[in-house]
């Protein structure tokens, strides 16, 4: 049933849409959302499965196009769904991917995933690679609130094993947007890092009409665990990076010094960690 849905939604869309400029998956996500979300509102009984990750929701995405015709019993659901995917594309054209990203993130499971995404549109909208979501390049005070938004809005509660990678984020980010000029790649690979941490959790967690075996096949990996401790490594080796460029050659504190006893006190843990020691033995 499910796979019926999502592939006649696919095609609709595909048949509907007005542009010759190919969708790419971003986009279907999205679009396949709001169809759902439509259905839901008016009574249409289909099924599109889906999941949340890091920028939104995912689906499966089967080949099919307006070329392949779909079995003949699917004619009724076809015109039943047909003014639902044209609300969904010209919403999509009046708003831009991002637009109906942000109506899509009303629906987020958790505070703190619209809260990082508008921190994650400040920093890119700095970053020289992609497209601007301001007109005006937000300063550093407005991206400073956005990440007391997200440390506030944090889950701990919830996810008590992620207080320690939300600890590191925020003391790298903060560090690295404090200084005179910034580095906002930097702060991307900051930022994408620690997220992809929580979005495993999310995508686990927060799942529709899809097994957590579907959702890993989907995401490519083989074990949530096993990818969040990766992406942990990941965290780990750029907070050790971030503390070797603060306390280099140049800038190195005198032996003894509390800037000093401070960097060994921070670079205890990490290695502890990289090495397997305990420095209490």
């Amino acid at each position: 049933m499910k796979d019926r849905d999502l592939r006649t939604v696919i095609h609709l869309i595909h048949q509907e849409r007005t542009y010759e400029t190919k969708l790419v998956d971003k986009s279907l996500y999205k679009l396949l959302y709001t169809v759902q979300k439509s259905a839901d509102e008016k009574d249409v009984n289909i099924t599109i499965p889906y999941f949340w990750y890091q920028f939104g929701t995912v689906s499966p995405l089967p080949t099919v196009g307006p070329e392949l015709d779909l079995p003949n019993q699917s004619e009724s659901l076809k015109e039943e769904l047909r003014p639902l995917v044209r609300e969904a594309l010209e919403l999509y054209y009046d708003d831009k991917l991002e637009g109906i990203t942000d109506i899509m993130y009303q629906d987020a499971p958790y505070d703190v995933q619209r809260e990082f995404r508008e921190l994650d549109k400040k920093v890119r909208t700095l970053h020289e690679d992609y497209n601007d979501f301001y007109e005006v390049e937000p300063s550093r005070d407005s991206i400073i609130d956005s990440v007391y938004a997200v440390h506030d809005t944090f889950p701990t509660v919830k996810f008590r094993e992620q207080e320690q990678d939300l600890s590191k984020w925020y003391t790298m980010f903060t560090r690295e947007v404090d200084k005179t000029s910034f580095d906002p790649d930097k702060l991307m690979q900051i930022n994408l890092t620690f997220w992809r941490t929580f979005a495993l959790r999310v995508a686990e967690n927060h799942r529709y009409e899809m097994t957590k075996q579907e959702v890993k096949e989907e995401i490519g990996i083989t074990s949530f665990e096993a990818a969040r401790e990766s992406t942990r490594k990941k965290l780990r080796r750029i907070e050790s990076q971030t503390l070797s460029e603060k306390f280099g050659s140049k800038d190195r504190p005198q032996p003894g010094s509390i800037e000093s006893k401070a960097a060994d006190a921070m670079m205890e843990p990490i290695l502890a960690q990289e090495l397997g020691l305990s420095f209490s033995d």
